[in-house]
């Protein structure tokens, strides 16, 4: 016996419209999923019919047609789920536009469902996007793909489609119902209206013109996730003889301004733009102020704040649970507060900090109740490791057994450690494949498993880079034309991606573009496009222009001493030669004082600036540093 699952909304009002209009039914929750939600019986519990319910919340009527139209809703199905369904019926909830406790039930069963499917949208894909639209004289009928003269003649009670008529006969008891009883549609309504039968065979309640009032949904807390960006691209939409298309889309649960742009073009050739905007929002919500990214060790202090935009007032009960993923999931900290929320108005609350561990992401969760109303939000931040990371790497050619010794260096404190083993048919495959993958070979089965990650494509500079440096290995090597085409369309990706997500002042950041640039990812960045520009692939040359800006006012804003990010910066702008040999010089100078990584950086500077001499000093340099064993770690180690 497994612990009760928590029912949502369709089901809630799909059972409490039964118990309800029909009190000699018995209507019984399952202790687990098995694909049925809901087993309904008779008064002896003789006969049985069993429910899946799919619920499709209510939107605002945005179609050309609204007026006529009581309710509607969209859902994706998967064909070969339905087909197995255990489930006698499909219930299929939609709430009313204009009366919220007038809700509508569309009820198939499964293989009747996927013939309708099939028939009208063909089963040449796995998923199906089906729109319902209910209308005021209680037709139901499938829309998707319809156009406008369709949609009228909908709205004029005129069309006529089997297969889209959602109102069939319903097989309950083994034969279809008739009279009042042939349904698909069962509408409850708060006063006045009849309710059709919901037959069970001989003990089937008789048709009634009694109220039958919409239950009332007991508030919950239902958990958002903030999403720090989000946006929905629809390519091909083509427009009818009026010029008009109807796009539908379930916007994020996320409290925010949208803007909506749509450009369009005639076979003429003549464009055209339009932006408009549209709020999603809840009269009462909470929302949590934290930093993007943490890193272990920092004291973190999460702000929660209520918004209230109702005229209720009173105290308002915060819960806040951080949460961790590592190598195993950690409970954190759980914090409690109470607030006085005024009406029209809202409140906040700083909770104590709490210090992060050694973990690859938190995840806050923040629920808020206020009497009838709540809300809960959900938010996850990436967190970095402490200190540098160390790496030790090994590999070769071998045609029998082979064996190989790795090992860090000692006197340090490791919080993760990890080993990757690689194993190809070639060292030059083996490069290919490594270049092909987002991640290192072996990583991918370590994904599953919570872990501090290593961090190989830490951002989509880097990938980038990797795609662009194995293309310029496959051309080289000569590999097959197939792996340097993949390379190709992979590093074209990624290259838009890039430019995509350039900041205003012409850097890039660890997180998208919801914090502020940064140096180091935005040399990465830089370098990666140039190198995939000298490839051959397309680059905005603004892009690239703005980003060498970006760099060179970073470079003058470095600390006399903070060589290791002047050679990184500097190494990054000699990949398009516009590196300062004056400034290289100075660096140069400063050799014996320098970390490995910025000698290796400053070496390949100079090569870029066809200056050998001065790189060959620097190698031999690094050589000898080597041979002495490792140094302790300086900030560019990776």
């Amino acid at each position: 016996m497994k612990p009760l699952f928590t029912i949502h909304a369709g089901e809630y009002l799909v059972g409490a419209h039964i118990e309800h209009t029909y009190p000699d039914w018995n209507v019984w929750l399952l202790s687990k999923d098995t694909g049925v939600d809901f087993l309904v019986t008779d008064g002896k519990n003789r006969k049985a019919v069993s429910l899946q319910v799919k619920f499709s919340k209510d939107f605002n009527p945005t179609h050309d047609h609204h007026d006529y139209l009581l309710a509607a809703g969209w859902w994706t199905h998967d064909l070969k789920k339905i087909q197995k369904s255990e489930a006698d019926f499909w219930v299929f909830v939609l709430t009313s536009f204009w009366e919220k406790e007038k809700t509508s039930f569309i009820i198939l069963p499964p293989a009747e469902l996927a013939r309708r499917l099939k028939a009208i949208h063909g089963d040449h894909t796995k998923r199906i996007h089906s729109y319902l639209r209910v209308t005021k004289s209680e037709r139901c009928w499938e829309a998707r793909g319809l156009g406008n003269a369709e949609m009228q003649l909908i709205a004029d009670d005129q069309f006529s489609d089997k297969d889209r008529d959602s109102l069939g006969d319903i097989v309950l008891d083994g034969s279809p119902l008739s009279g009042d009883a042939k349904m698909g549609l069962l509408s409850s309504r708060s006063a006045g209206g009849r309710v059709r039968r919901f037959g069970l065979g001989a003990d089937q309640p008789q048709a009634s013109t009694a109220a039958a009032p919409a239950p009332e949904l007991a508030p919950q807390a239902g958990m958002r996730q903030e999403l720090p960006d989000e946006g929905r691209w629809f390519p091909d939409i083509v427009t009818d003889e009026a010029g008009k298309a109807v796009v539908t889309l379930a916007l994020p649960a996320k409290t925010t301004e949208w803007r909506l742009t749509a450009r369009g073009c005639t076979p003429e050739t003549l464009v055209g733009e339009a932006r408009s905007k549209t709020l999603t929002r809840k009269d009462f919500f909470a929302d949590l102020k934290a930093p993007a990214a943490v890193q272990e060790g920092d004291a973190l202090r999460v702000l929660a704040r209520v918004h209230n935009l109702t005229d209720a007032a009173g105290p308002a009960q915060l819960h806040l649970s951080i949460t961790g993923t590592g190598h195993e999931e950690l409970t954190l900290a759980g914090r409690d507060a109470t607030v006085e929320v005024k009406a029209k108005s809202g409140a906040e609350k700083a909770f104590d900090a709490i210090e992060v561990p050694a973990l690859a992401k938190l995840h806050l969760s923040l629920s808020a109740t206020a009497g009838a109303l709540s809300d809960g939000l959900g938010l996850d931040i990436p967190a970095q490791p402490y200190g540098l990371e160390y790496a030790a790497h090994g590999g070769g050619v071998a045609t029998a057994d082979a064996g190989l010794v790795l090992e860090l260096p000692k006197g340090q404190k490791y919080t993760s450690q990890w080993l990757i083993t690689s194993i190809g048919p070639s060292l030059r495959q083996s490069v290919i494949e490594l270049a092909l993958s987002d991640v290192p070979a072996g990583v991918e089965a370590l994904e599953k498993a919570p872990r501090i990650s290593p961090d190989w494509g830490a951002t989509i500079g880097s990938e980038l880079l990797a795609k662009v440096s194995g293309l310029a290995y496959a051309r080289r090597a000569g590999t097959s034309e197939a792996d340097s085409q993949r390379l190709l369309e992979g590093a074209r990706s990624l290259a838009g991606s890039l430019v995509a997500l350039q900041r205003d002042d012409g850097g890039w950041s660890w997180e998208g573009r919801t914090s502020e640039s940064d140096w180091a990812a935005s040399a990465r960045a830089f370098w990666a496009l140039v190198e995939a520009r000298d490839l051959g692939i397309q680059v905005h040359t603004d892009a690239v222009a703005r980003a060498q800006s970006f760099l060179q006012s970073r470079y003058q804003s470095f600390g006399a001493t903070d060589n290791d990010a002047k050679a990184l910066v500097l190494h990054a702008l000699s990949v398009n030669k516009a590196a300062d040999f004056a400034n290289c010089n100075r660096l140069h100078r400063e050799r014996n004082s320098m970390g490995n990584v910025a000698l290796a950086y400053l070496a390949s500077a100079f090569l870029n600036l066809e200056r050998p001499d001065f790189a060959k000093e620097l190698l031999d340099l690094l050589e000898t540093k080597g041979e002495a064993g490792p140094e302790p770690a300086g900030r560019l180690a990776s």
